[in-house]
């Protein structure tokens, strides 16, 4: 028994001792397999991570470029730009302002009075502002003549100015720079003064041809962009001219002599017009508009004679009024062709009526914009200085909105003026005309105007004489400079 015991006992301790010495090799296979398993398991975490990630990646860039295309076809305004404008440049800037927010819809522009982030005026100064952009840049208003240079006007600037820099503000401020250029493009006008190709201008014309009286001027005067003069006297076939007296009439072909100049509008508002009766002066209205020169001052009835005259020159409206305050004329009615008339002294008391109907069509024509041109055909003959019912007219015209008001009727030079931002030349003298009788007859000047848009940014004079009855020949500087020395010593400028 014991020794079964003992075997017993001892066979249990051989299998242990076998058992015992393979745990260990068991121990190691199964830990390089728990590592093997972990590092997989490791690995598989990654890779999956680095899926994951690649996977949130381009989902997210996928987002972003969805996002995007849907911003691009959908664009969200911004913010519109709140822009304040001054008052005496209201009338050009804000319809600017609003074309710009129509054209760019990401950029819409809001005009305010109070709060505005940029304000568009002509006193940056003014405007505490540090960030000032200038727009457009008017240079000051000079006369100029033989040699001799005035100033009369300021120079004028748009500016856009804003509290900070802003690239919304700077594509605003290019913009309206180009658009600012297109409403202010240069224009070249000339006016010149009476027009009377009767009497011994006819007799010239019958002699040596129609543009005789006309053809050493015209260089000087038909370049520019809008040409204006008097015309007075009637242009018809109906009646032969008489080189007598003081009735006048030329024939029809005397317009080739206009056209040479580049005339493009005539005042007919003047006593001789009207010389040889309404079929005369109708005849010549037809003649002017088949010739594609227009007329002002003068028509078939009142409405027509008293109307303003509007053209528009590279975009800009220039209108012109006309009236005759010299006796001898067949005046308009409703009913008859004839100029448009206005009471004033020498011939008649001065009409407040009259002068307040000229100044309310004045001021609707500088409503409607533009440069705006009044002629008076009034004055004794032969004074060299305004009488005070010229000036009370020329300044309530000016008052009213004229740019510009031209004398015509004394046959001599008269004085110049510069009324609250406005020139008065009193008269220009003859221009085409055969009294030899004295020098200051034979003299005249010719405006010569630069504007940008309906701003006057230049005037030269240019002084001539009248050769032979008829023919005006310009004056180099030296023998211009008594002239222009002349008139400048009674301006008031």
């Amino acid at each position: 028994m014991k020794r079964s015991a003992s075997r017993k006992g001892g066979s249990s301790g051989k299998v242990s001792a076998g058992a015992e010495s393979a745990y260990p090799g068991m121990r190691r296979t199964t830990r390089l397999r728990y590592r093997r398993r972990r590092r997989l398991l490791w690995l598989e975490s990654l890779l999956l991570a680095l899926v994951l990630v690649t996977l949130s990646s381009l989902l997210f860039v996928f987002l972003v470029i969805h996002k995007e295309r849907e911003a691009a076809s959908n664009p969200q305004p911004s913010p519109p730009i709140q822009v304040a404008v001054d008052r005496e440049i209201a009338e050009e800037v804000i319809p600017l302002l609003r074309a710009y927010g129509e054209t760019h819809p990401q950029d819409s522009v809001q005009v305010v009075e109070e709060g505005a982030s940029a304000m568009v005026t002509r006193n940056p100064l003014l405007i505490f502002k540090p960030h000032r952009v200038e727009l457009l840049h008017v240079p000051p208003l000079k006369l100029q003549a033989a040699g001799r240079e005035i100033v009369l006007g300021p120079e004028k600037s748009i500016w856009l100015c804003s509290g900070k820099k802003d690239p919304r503000l700077d594509a605003l401020a290019s913009w309206l720079a180009e658009e600012l250029a297109r409403l202010y493009p240069e224009i070249t006008f000339n006016a010149a003064g009476d027009i009377i190709p009767g009497r011994k201008v006819a007799m010239r014309m019958a002699e040596k041809g129609f543009l005789y009286p006309f053809e050493a001027v015209a260089p000087y005067i038909r370049d520019a962009d809008l040409v204006y003069a008097d015309l007075e006297c009637p242009l018809s076939d109906r009646y032969a001219p008489p080189y007598k007296g003081t009735d006048f009439i030329a024939p029809s072909r005397t317009v080739e002599g206009l056209k040479a100049c580049g005339i493009d509008v005539v005042s007919l508002a003047n006593n001789h017009s009207t010389n040889f009766g309404t079929a005369a002066f109708t005849d010549t209205l037809k003649l002017l508009a088949e010739n594609g020169i227009a007329y002002v001052g003068g028509g078939r009835d009142a409405h027509e004679a008293y109307s303003p005259l509007s053209l528009e020159i590279k975009g800009t409206r220039i209108t012109f009024l006309s009236y005759n305050a010299i006796a001898g004329s067949i005046n308009a009615t409703s009913q008859r062709p004839g100029v448009a008339w206005f009471d004033m002294w020498p011939y008649a008391a001065d009409d407040p009526e009259d002068l307040a109907a000229m100044q309310e069509a004045v001021r609707k024509a500088k409503r409607e914009g533009g440069f705006v041109v009044v002629g008076f055909h009034w004055s004794e003959e032969y004074k060299r200085l305004p009488n005070p019912s010229m000036r009370k007219v020329a300044h309530a015209a000016c008052e009213a909105g004229a740019d510009m008001v031209i004398g015509t009727h004394p046959h001599c030079i008269q004085s110049l003026e510069w009324y609250k931002g406005s020139f008065i030349a009193y008269s220009l003298g003859n221009f085409v005309f055969d009294q030899k009788f004295a020098d200051y007859t034979r003299q005249g000047i010719i405006l010569r105007c630069r504007l940008m848009g309906s701003e006057l940014v230049g005037i030269e004079l240019l002084p001539y004489l009248i050769h032979d009855y008829c023919r005006p020949v310009v004056l180099d500087a030296a023998s211009a400079r008594n002239i222009v020395d002349s008139v400048l010593s009674i301006s008031d400028l």
